[in-house]
């Protein structure tokens, strides 16, 4: 199997700035500060997505950043869901689901009802701000324009302790990687638990299958993010005519013996007159490279039988002037010569460099 990341980004605490700025509310930092705030204003929290319940049980179970394993123990391979930590995780989504929606697009990365303006808070990615301001989006989505406020993920002060299974006080050694301290319940200073999740899409494919199928599974979960982008991808004139390990498009259809021609069979692509002309001004430019003798034997044998017109006559001429030529090269200009007839003009040029070499020849 292999995995192929398609995108990744951490997660935030969304709220609603202009009703925390009329009712003077803190931003919460702790999920008992988030529970209250979400109890207190019954029915405009936006937790309706339970893909949060991984991310809620890392601020109980995770101290020391990723490595240290989620739902098992990356040293000692014990279960950590049978801990107290998720027992914590679940009371936090039951009690977030009795006041938040009953509904919502889980299909999305955006929250919906936040971006409508309905939810003071949401559990979301940096997708849902960018929502706001996209001109692709629905427009209902511009009621949260210049109204968001974003603070990092809620955590606990109680994290969970490993080689019992029971929650306990954080401290700066249990805690080492707090940045932000809170009096607890009991009034003592503690370190606040507060690990960033990140939301992340990966495709997995099946290795062995024929690199057809890997394309078209890979192209099909694109186009499930976005399928204009995918679309514009396949379109892209950029890339027809280019076969090459590089270009994944071209590999469908197209059996391992062909890839290394050109790329004109692959999907039964014909160029139009605009891809050819792009083609054709992609190898201008390519001079001084050396022909290989394998080259040079193909234009060879391309040039026979075409006629030369005068301009290209003159560009050969003109090219081979101040060459200087073999014996061969010279019996073989001979040869042509023979049958021509030279004009006057001509013959009087000859007859000059005759006469200024016999000169040269009698001064010697």
């Amino acid at each position: 199997v292999v995995g192929i990341p398609v995108t990744t980004s951490p997660v935030f605490l969304f709220y609603h700035k202009p009703v925390f700025a009329r009712d003077n509310l803190t931003v919460p930092v702790t999920w008992e500060q988030v529970l209250a705030l979400a109890e207190r204003y019954n029915g405009t929290e936006c937790f309706v997505d339970g893909t949060i319940l991984t991310w809620v049980l890392g601020s109980y179970a995770q101290t020391h950043g990723a490595s240290q394993g989620l739902f098992i123990d990356a040293e000692t391979m014990s279960n950590l869901a049978n801990t107290s930590a998720l027992t914590a995780a679940l009371d936090v989504m039951r009690r977030l689901r009795r006041v938040g929606p009953r509904s919502g697009n889980c299909a999305v990365f955006e929250d919906e009802t936040y971006l409508e303006g309905r939810c003071l808070l949401s559990i979301t990615t940096p997708t849902t701000f960018k929502a706001a301001y996209s001109p692709e989006k629905p427009a209902r989505f511009a009621a949260m324009r210049g109204r968001m406020g974003m603070a990092p993920f809620p955590g606990s002060t109680r994290v969970l302790d490993r080689a019992s299974g029971n929650l306990t006080d954080c401290d700066a050694a249990r805690c080492p990687m707090a940045r932000v301290y809170i009096n607890d319940t009991s009034g003592v200073r503690r370190p606040v638990n507060q690990p960033t999740p990140s939301a992340n899409v990966v495709v997995l494919i099946n290795s062995q299958s024929t690199v057809k199928y890997q394309f078209y599974a890979y192209s099909h979960q694109l186009a499930a993010l976005d399928a204009k982008a995918v679309k514009a991808w396949l379109q892209d004139a950029s890339w027809k005519g280019r076969a090459n390990k590089n270009n994944p498009r071209f590999y469908a259809d197209t059996p391992s013996t062909r890839r290394r021609g050109r790329s004109t069979f692959a999907l039964g692509v014909k160029h139009t007159a605009a891809t050819k002309a792009k083609m054709s001004a992609a190898q201008k430019g390519k001079k001084g490279k050396k022909r290989t003798a394998a080259t040079k034997a193909k234009m060879s044998a391309a040039q026979k039988g075409k006629k030369h017109t005068a301009a290209t006559k003159a560009k050969m001429s003109a090219a081979r002037k101040g060459k200087k030529h073999t014996a061969a090269s010279k019996a073989k200009m001979s040869a042509a010569q023979k049958g021509k007839k030279r004009t006057a003009a001509t013959k009087a040029k000859m007859s000059a460099a005759q006469n200024r070499r016999r000169l040269r020849e009698s001064r010697a």
